[in-house]
């Protein structure tokens, strides 16, 4: 097994015949294992890695940091840093979308970093949240890039063609939407770190509606939840 300074570079799946100690086998659900076992304890039993891709860096992206979605059999992902770069050092590139078949058959469906304004391309950088899935497309967050460099709301087709909803504009708007996206009852929710009254983060409504974008403060707090119309 590589050494674990490398697991962010690998997909790998797991299989176990039984690993009990993770299971509701004991009481109220308590594990079989003792505190800070990880083999030979009580019903544990074998359990294989199979790493199915390994990123390259560059261009095929690296560091995929959010989980995976699967869509009709196919894995779609996300990595925070590669692609053909958004500066002129071209150093890590500000991020891929990717589709990857079970068994690592892997292809890049967008690149961020459109080559304008540097650090902080219109088209978004740095995407360290999942993929939602819905029926015109896939919708995430980047960190950083958009209009005013604060991050993004996108949307991307199933054949890459990406489409920016929202740039974040600061202040009551909120900056850097991080974390995964949830879609509750047809609309999608996410987070943003900076921004709100106390400077800390806002409470904000991301509405779609007849193809038209608008972003709406519903309250100002320590934290950042945005609302999207699916």
């Amino acid at each position: 097994m590589l050494p674990a300074r490398y697991a962010r570079y690998l997909i790998a799946t797991v299989t176990s015949t039984a690993l009990l100690a993770a299971c509701s086998n004991g009481p109220r659900g308590t594990p079989l294992l003792p505190s800070g076992s990880t083999s030979g304890g009580v019903g544990q039993r074998s359990v294989t890695e199979t790493v199915i891709y390994s990123f390259k860096g560059g261009s095929d992206g690296l560091d995929p940091y959010a989980s995976l979605i699967v869509v009709h059999g196919r894995l779609y992902g996300t990595t925070y840093y590669g692609g053909p770069g958004c500066y002129s050092t071209s150093y890590q590139g500000c991020g891929t979308v990717f589709r990857m078949t079970k068994s690592g058959a892997k292809s890049v469906l967008y690149s961020f970093g459109d080559g304008s304004r540097g650090y902080y391309p219109l088209d978004g950088a740095y995407p360290g949240g999942s993929l939602v899935n819905v029926r015109d497309g896939f919708y995430g967050t980047t960190v950083s890039g958009g209009a005013n460099g604060d991050g993004i709301v996108y949307r991307i087709t199933k054949s890459g063609a990406e489409a920016v909803l929202h740039s974040f504009a600061g202040g009551s708007d909120g900056v850097t939407p991080v974390g995964n996206l949830i879609n509750v009852g047809g609309s999608l929710y996410g987070t943003t770190v900076i921004g709100g009254t106390s400077r800390n983060g806002t409470y904000s409504a991301l509405r779609r509606r007849a193809r038209k974008e608008s972003c709406t403060a519903l309250a100002a707090g320590r934290t950042a939840v945005f609302q999207m119309r699916a």
